[in-house]
């Protein structure tokens, strides 16, 4: 439920029992969470900043997934990221120092 009123809209929750209220509530940070993750993805591969067979892997499944067949769940491989590239391209950099 809370997957499809996040793309579909809102419905009247008043008319709704408060389980399912209280349901929507709890999943959706997690929604928030995985939309985060799906757009660092999506950067990560703009940006270069992943070998190349993760990055056919990625679109191999997201292309599976357009067709409708039933793909495994595995996690995102890690983004590669060069703070000096990334700092020469305009995007703010701050370390820690120690």
């Amino acid at each position: 439920m809370p997957t499809l009123t996040r793309f579909y809209g809102p419905i009247d929750w008043l008319a709704r029992p408060i389980g399912i209220l209280k349901a929507h509530l709890k999943m959706l940070p997690r929604l928030e969470a995985s939309e985060a993750l799906q757009a660092r993805l999506i950067v990560a591969m703009g940006a270069g900043a992943m070998e190349e067979k993760d990055f056919k892997q990625i679109i191999g499944g997201w292309m599976n997934q357009a067709e409708g067949k039933t793909v495994a769940a595995q996690a995102p491989p890690k983004p590669r990221f060069n703070l000096a590239g990334m700092a020469a391209s305009g995007i703010g950099v701050h370390g820690v120092k120690s």
